[in-house]
C-alpha cells in the first residue's frame, strides 16, 4: 500500500472571516471620523526587509479604494526617503487614514534609532535616510517639536510569507526593538504578512483558502516564534484592485482587533487621547 499525502488544509477555518461584506466594510472605513482634537488623521508607519511588498501595499490599498490599478508608491527616487501617502476617497477627498513608509531592514538599510524617530513624529517628510548614520537633534530633517499628527498611531511590520524561514537575524532583530519600542509608548504593532500566494500553492489557485491552509498557519506559527502578534494578510499590487477576495482580506484585515489590538473602530477620542498621554 503506498502513503497517503496529509491534506494541504484544514476541514474549517482556522480564522474566521466573512466574504460577502466588501460593501459594507468599504463603506465603514470611508464613513470613519477621528473626533480626537490635534489629530486630523491615522498614521500608519510601514516598516519591513526590501522586498517585502510595502510600497505594493499602499498601492493595493490605494487601488482597492479607487476601484481601478494605481502604482504611487515605491519611485525610485523615494525609496529611502520618508514619505507620507494618502488614499483618496474616490472623487470626495482623502481616507482619515495615512501611510509612510521607510527604509529597508536589511544590515545596511534603515538605523532601529530612525523609525522609532519615526514613530515618534520626529522626521520631517522627505527625509532621506542614512544607512551610515541614524537622524539626530541637529540634523535639518529633524522635527523638534512634532504635532500629536506627525506621530504614528500604528506600527506595520510586513512580512514576505515566502521567505519568513530565510530571514536574516538581523532583520528580526530590528523588528523585535522596533516592536518593544511601539509597546512601552502605547503604539498598537500588526504584522501584516504578504505574497502568501507564493508561500502556498492551494492558495495561489484560491485565495479564499487562506485561512484553511497549512502552509500559511505554519507560516503564521514561524513567525510569531520569532515575534508575536502576527495577522496574515495576502497581497498583490497587480491583483487587488480586481480580485474581489484580495478586496474582502485587506479591508477586513484594516477591520478587524487583532491580538495587537489595533482597529479603526477603536480610535474613539478617549483611546487615542490615552494612548497619546503614554507617548508624551
Amino acid at each position: 500500500m503506498g502513503s497517503s499525502h496529509p491534506k494541504p488544509e484544514f476541514d474549517s477555518p482556522w480564522r474566521q472571516l466573512d466574504w460577502n461584506r466588501r460593501g459594507k466594510i468599504e463603506a465603514q472605513l470611508k464613513d470613519f471620523q477621528l473626533k480626537t482634537r490635534n489629530v486630523s488623521r491615522l498614521r500608519i508607519l510601514l516598516c519591513g526587509q526590501v522586498g517585502a511588498g510595502k510600497s505594493s501595499f499602499i498601492n493595493s490599498v490605494e487601488s482597492a479604494f479607487e476601484h481601478q490599478f494605481t502604482v504611487r508608491a515605491g519611485e525610485a527616487s523615494c525609496v529611502k526617503r520618508y514619505r507620507t501617502y494618502t488614499i483618496k476617497n474616490g472623487s470626495s477627498g482623502t481616507l482619515p487614514f495615512v501611510f509612510n513608509d521607510v527604509m529597508g531592514l536589511e544590515q545596511d538599510g534603515i538605523h532601529t534609532e530612525d523609525i522609532i524617530s519615526a514613530m515618534l513624529g520626529h522626521v520631517k517628510e522627505g527625509y532621506e535616510f542614512n544607512p551610515h548614520k541614524p537622524l539626530t537633534e541637529i540634523d535639518v530633517g529633524y522635527n523638534n517639536h512634532p504635532s500629536l499628527d506627525d506621530k504614528a498611531h500604528c506600527l506595520v511590520s510586513v512580512v514576505p510569507a515566502n521567505v519568513i524561514s530565510q530571514m536574516d537575524e538581523s532583520v528580526i532583530m530590528k523588528m523585535n526593538t522596533v516592536s518593544q519600542r511601539a509597546n512601552d509608548i502605547g503604539i498598537p504593532h500588526l504584522i501584516l504578512m504578504t505574497k502568501v500566494d507564493e508561500a502556498c500553492p492551494l492558495v495561489k489557485e484560491d485565495l479564499k483558502k487562506i485561512y484553511t491552509s497549512k502552509k500559511i498557519k505554519e507560516k503564521v506559527l514561524q513567525k510569531m516564534a520569532q515575534q508575536s502578534d502576527y495577522h496574515p494578510v495576502w497581497e498583490s499590487c497587480s491583483f487587488m484592485a480586481q480580485d474581489e477576495v484580495g478586496w474582502q482580506v485587506f479591508r477586513s484585515s484594516l477591520r478587524e482587533r487583532s491580538r495587537a489590538s489595533w482597529c479603526l473602530e477603536q480610535w474613539t477620542p478617549k483611546v487615542l487621547q490615552k494612548r497619546v498621554q503614554r507617548r508624551d
